[in-house]
């Protein structure tokens, strides 16, 4: 075997492990992504302005806030990405044989 038919073998080699090391780093993102997705569904929702709230008098500021539950953005997180982790956990959960990577890979 010449010098280069090594290196040819090597390289064939080192290609199919790192093919290999991505599909575990995209299942191990799945999963982070679905295990985020349970937690944003089950997590309690920011209501916002409708949250209530105690005010100093009729027109005065509110001496307790309206809603102290975290929004999305103080979390850092998009809504997108809030839905894209909602929506996977929901189909790992449905159908668990569902293949998710591709679903990953457009994230």
């Amino acid at each position: 075997m010449s010098h280069q038919d090594r290196i040819r073998q090597n390289c064939r080699v080192s290609a199919f492990e790192c093919q290999s090391v991505v599909r575990q780093a995209t299942a191990i993102k799945t999963d982070a992504i679905a295990l985020m997705g349970e937690f944003l569904h089950g997590a309690e929702k920011n209501r916002g302005a409708s949250a209530g709230g105690e005010k100093e008098g009729s027109r005065g500021s509110y001496r307790e806030p309206r809603d102290t539950t975290p929004t999305l953005a103080e979390v850092g997180i998009t809504k997108k990405e809030s839905m894209n982790a909602q929506t996977i956990a929901a189909l790992k959960s449905s159908e668990p044989e569902h293949n998710l990577r591709q679903f990953c890979r457009r994230l």
